[in-house]
């Protein structure tokens, strides 16, 4: 490089540190990747049974209204008589 052997030396370790820096935040940024992955494929069966559960509760309370319907109904054919 033209450089004293000192010099080259001296940029030699400066550059492998680089690279060992910088394999560590590719690293710790492939780690996060995952953790954020796995965060959101929780999220998404979270909402999945949230939405199971919601409509359970709407077809039950439908349901619910066409029993009592039902019942009125033949309440009031009772009271006619």
């Amino acid at each position: 490089m033209g450089l004293e052997e000192d010099q080259e030396q001296f940029l030699i370790k400066r550059v492998d540190r680089a690279v060992v820096d910088a394999m560590r935040v590719i690293d710790a940024s492939e780690h996060t990747r995952e953790s954020f992955d796995k965060v959101l494929k929780l999220l998404h069966k979270l909402v999945d049974d949230q939405r199971l559960i919601v409509d359970d509760i709407v077809l039950q309370e439908k349901e619910k209204r066409e029993a009592e319907d039902k019942g009125d109904a033949s309440a009031m054919d009772v009271e006619l008589f």
